[in-house]
């Protein structure tokens, strides 16, 4: 099955998409990862509300890493005799390392939605 993307965000996958920033083809991720990741962070206990930004985390960090193995962060077009080269993505870079503290914000707003209050004591 081929990787896809609604902007209407429709589906927690979409979302999942749209926080990893993994929205245009060649997608890094399939569909059946970014849902295989759902089920985990739901199954681990993650609300409602925070199983898309605690499948983001990961699925971000996932795709850092097919990005980083694909490319080495490198980025390079030349026409004619024009050449842009930008190292945008390498290994310890600014973007990587954006990227990575991103990340790190999708990781806290998983524990922040999904942190739940302990439940009353009854007196018995």
């Amino acid at each position: 099955m081929a990787a896809t993307f609604d902007p209407a965000l429709a589906t927690d996958k979409d979302w999942v998409r749209l926080l990893t920033g993994d929205t245009a083809a060649p997608f890094a991720l399939q569909d059946e990862t970014i849902e295989a990741l759902l089920t985990e962070a739901s199954a681990q206990g993650a609300s409602a509300a925070g199983r898309k930004y605690c499948a983001a985390a990961q699925a971000g960090s996932m795709a850092l890493a097919h990005w980083m193995h694909i490319g080495g962060g490198i980025v390079e077009k030349q026409v004619s005799k024009l050449s842009i080269t930008y190292a945008g993505g390498g290994s310890g870079s600014g973007a990587t390392e954006a990227y990575t503290a991103y990340l790190q914000g999708l990781k806290a707003k998983c524990t922040e939605l999904s942190l739940t209050a302990p439940a009353a004591i009854k007196a018995g």
